[in-house]
């Protein structure tokens, strides 16, 4: 399935509008319509949206289903050999969009997918002839087939759209494919060893790709806030996708709809920007939030997990120093002996039992080094992923209901009457613990970004003059260079259950690029981030706090894949990545933006041909 979650390479696919009468003459072109045939060429990118399962829908009222000037969104389902399928593409008003459907087969061994096999313009059907329908067809093979929903000369229009997927004979299913209720294994299994971590990674990558459905628990069905007091699924107002405080949207239906920037688990553009801890309708109340990209995540929650660790334990061997009669107070550096560059800052473990924290540097006093989430809240991709599966699409893992109900929190789950359906839609265990375990393992096992070599010599001379020019301005005061993993291993364990879970092996399960291990079994990686929080001053600042991390303050984003993840910062303010760089400089970083704002123009350009060297690879 990875191979096909990307952009598509489909050479020479023509899509024609079927239903317009010869003559018909486009104004801007001179040429008639049936002369418009639309390509698909390996150039050419097709946004993905996602799994469609049979009786699926995606609806009118998710925000990615907004189709604009060129849009293509993609979107897979399996089918059986002599299924008959109808799929239905309309325009949340008539003409707006002007919908245009296409059918493409399964791909071939080299990824292509041919010509389309069946297509739609005008299907008259209802009071509306502008949408679009394919309607009693009938699959000639079995495999992955892709519909492309689009708009009329890929004019845009300005609108969304209600796909949805049927199966007319019963025969559709292939018994091989994955469903979403064959996702829903148990934890009690993987932590019998009925899973490894290559079948968890399958499991995973399906709920990441999938197009969720009410039957699956997205969305709720609450009356009043917390809820949007809407019908199910009760999307938050569209365009805007401002989440309701810590409730959340939903504002999605999949997760790679908005993770596809640069391939696969990549970034958002700022179309799928949302707007989080607002009043679920005014942008303005809200903190602007880009997608991030995904890669490498595994490494640097085990690189996290280590440092947390280390400085836990240095603060222990001084709690216990200080009671050594003659009792005294004992400071000690928060340096992560593994990653000793590394500065948390000092803690005095005093002779009275207590501990002074005043003098912590950019962590939290419960000395865990949390990476993930633009503020750097989460120590996890598990919890990381847990609240995403609430505030994207409404739906609440099984470990996060079951405390719920030993301590309600109706702002972030909902006023249900019962506890274990909180957001009153009829689904129980939404998410189950084995599913959120098959989602961590995912995560935690996708490749990690790379260095892309310069086209020739003298770019590189370039890229490598900028990497020393990047190093002396003092960026890798923040973005360091390189993290130490000691131990690559990293075990991952259900919430509900107690069992051991599985652990994974970066030097095998990972998927490849991923680093090497090193002679004394530790693996370095090239992330060019320290792991702490920043205060990045007024001009990027939130409009109010996090979690009760100031609105200021920003953990070190990774700057490994940057090149792929454009727009950058975490608003999607900055387009290009020398307008990264100019916007920091009023906070803790003044310094080195002023020494980069001293170089010559074409010195600052060699930096940013530096970062652009910060790349990935073309997916699994």
């Amino acid at each position: 399935m990875r191979q096909s979650m990307r952009w598509m390479l489909i050479v020479g696919a023509p899509l024609i509008a079927s239903c317009v009468a010869d003559g018909n003459v486009d104004p801007r072109t001179g040429k008639t319509i049936s002369e418009q045939a639309l390509v698909l060429s390996a150039a050419t990118p097709v946004d993905i949206e996602g799994v469609l399962d049979y009786g699926g829908v995606a609806f009118a009222e998710n925000p990615t289903t907004l189709l604009e000037v060129g849009d293509l969104h993609g979107y897979e389902f399996n089918g059986k050999a002599g299924g008959v399928v109808t799929i239905t593409l309309n325009g949340s008003t008539c003409g707006r969009p002007d919908t245009l459907l296409d059918l493409f087969k399964p791909e071939d061994a080299s990824g292509n997918r041919g010509p389309s096999i069946a297509e739609n313009d005008d299907a008259f059907i209802g009071s509306c002839i502008l949408d679009s329908q394919i309607r009693s067809f009938r699959l000639p093979v079995t495999g992955t087939y892709l519909i492309v929903a689009t708009t009329f000369l890929q004019q845009g229009g300005n609108g969304h759209y209600k796909l949805s997927l049927t199966c007319d004979n019963n025969a559709c299913v292939d018994p091989t494919a994955p469903t979403f209720a064959s996702t829903r294994i148990a934890q009690t299994a993987i932590d019998a060893g009925g899973f490894n971590v290559g079948q968890l990674f399958d499991i995973g990558d399906f709920l990441f790709e999938t197009v969720y459905q009410t039957r699956d628990g997205m969305g709720n069905n609450l009356a009043g806030a917390p809820g949007g007091g809407k019908p199910r699924p009760n999307f938050r107002q569209i365009p805007n996708n401002v989440h309701f405080a810590g409730f959340g949207g939903p504002e999605a239906q999949s997760c790679i709809s908005c993770h596809n920037v640069g391939g696969d688990d990549g970034g958002g553009d700022n179309n799928h920007n949302i707007f989080q801890i607002g009043d679920g309708i005014n942008r303005a109340s809200g903190v602007p939030r880009n997608g991030i990209a995904l890669l490498g995540l595994g490494l640097r929650e085990r690189a996290a997990q280590e440092m947390t660790q280390e400085i836990q334990a240095l603060l222990a061997a001084a709690k216990i120093q200080s009671q050594v009669v003659p009792k005294t107070d004992i400071t000690v550096a928060l340096r992560p002996p593994t990653n000793p560059t590394i500065n948390f800052g000092t803690v005095i473990a005093k002779a009275d039992g207590t501990v002074d924290f005043s003098a912590l540097n950019r962590i939290d006093a419960d000395l865990v080094v949390k990476p993930f989430g633009w503020k750097g809240r989460e120590a996890t991709v598990r919890r990381f992923i847990e609240g995403g599966w609430r505030v994207h699409f409404g739906m609440q893992t099984e470990p996060s209901v079951n405390n719920h109900c030993i301590t309600p929190n109706v702002n972030n789950f909902g006023n249900g009457a019962n506890c274990q359906d909180p957001d009153n839609d009829g689904v129980q265990k939404e998410i189950s613990d084995g599913q959120l375990s098959a989602g961590s393992v995912y995560m935690n096992t996708l490749q990690m970004p790379i260095r892309l070599p310069a086209a020739t010599p003298a770019a590189q001379a370039r890229v490598n003059n900028g990497e020393v020019l990047f190093k002396q301005v003092g960026c890798e005061g923040c973005h360091r260079q390189f993290v130490t993993i000691k131990t690559p291993r990293l075990v991952q364990k259900g919430d509900t259950t107690g069992g051991a879970g599985i652990t994974i092996n970066f030097a095998t399960d990972m998927k490849q690029p991923r680093p090497a291990v090193n002679a004394d079994g530790s693996m370095t990686i090239e992330v060019w981030s320290d792991f702490r929080r920043f205060q990045m001053g007024p001009s990027l600042q939130d409009s109010k706090p996090f979690n009760q991390i100031a609105a200021d303050t920003f953990v070190t984003p990774p700057l490994w894949g940057i090149r792929d993840s454009a727009p950058y910062l975490h608003d999607g303010r900055a387009a290009t990545l020398l307008d990264s760089v100019l916007l920091h400089g009023e906070g803790n970083d003044t310094a080195s933006v002023n020494a980069f704002k001293a170089l010559t123009a074409d010195q600052q350009q060699q930096i940013v041909e530096f970062m652009e060297s910060l790349g990935r690879t073309e997916d699994l």
